[in-house]
């Protein structure tokens, strides 16, 4: 049984809008998306779009993760990946930017940054954690993961040629009605089937590092970014 989260002291939100004159509150329901993002690219901007625009989502935040210790060093610095970021969204007020996971010291633990945005919405808010089919399966191996359902719901992404995970082990109630759904602060989990586009940040990364061009695979902002600093071109880290 998923148990609530009560008595939690409150915490400094280290939210960061993606542009630096939009300093909106944080809503009281959110749904983050979160990744490495290294780089972010069109697959995860249409994805966050269907998640605002089919699902109804007012708001969805991109959260980058620091240093993710079940993926490894990303290859591009955090200034990098921020700098992409900001770029990608700049002006779509729908898409909004929290940087606490780069700016938190030591390893990225989702549970850690689930506890931080429960003490800060409260209780009865509905607090969405996005995560793509594939990362799904590997959810079981992630630190205190079990925990993740006591702090918020979670949305699986439809990936093309992936697999959904084996809900049973999952402390959760699998849920089919969106409606339903947007009524539980917490412990349900929903099963998106969004626009697939087959992109990936390490086709990118690939294509980049061969000398390739990857325009029309991310913002135009993100390539001229990639271009201006040879990301992705041979071992740059700033």
């Amino acid at each position: 049984m998923v148990k609530s989260v009560n008595n939690m002291p409150s915490r400094p939100s280290h939210r960061l809008a993606s542009d630096s004159s939009d300093r909106s509150p944080q809503p009281a329901n959110m749904v983050v998306f979160g990744g490495t993002f290294d780089p972010i690219h069109n697959g995860h901007l249409r994805t966050a779009w269907d998640l605002h625009e089919t699902l109804g989502y007012e708001q969805i935040t991109l959260m980058p993760c620091g240093v993710a210790y079940h993926k490894g060093d990303a290859q591009t610095s955090m200034k990098d990946r921020s700098e992409m970021l900001k770029a990608a969204t700049q002006g779509i007020s729908s898409l909004r930017l929290d940087l606490r996971e780069i700016e938190r010291a030591g390893p990225t633990f989702t549970v850690d940054t689930l506890t931080e945005l429960r003490q800060s919405l409260g209780n009865a808010a509905h607090l969405v954690w996005v995560v793509g089919q594939d990362a799904a399966q590997t959810l079981h191996k992630w630190h205190k993961w079990q925990q993740i359902f006591d702090l918020a719901n979670v949305i699986v992404v439809a990936r093309p040629g992936a697999e959904w995970p084996d809900f049973s082990r999952w402390p959760a109630k699998i849920m089919s009605d969106l409606q339903t759904f947007k009524q539980s602060a917490f412990g349900a989990v929903y099963k998106a089937r969004l626009t697939p586009l087959p992109i990936s940040s390490s086709q990118i990364r690939q294509i980049l590092s061969k000398g390739g061009s990857v325009r029309f695979l991310a913002p135009d902002q993100v390539v001229n970014l990639i271009d201006q600093q040879q990301l992705y071109r041979g071992n740059h880290k700033t």
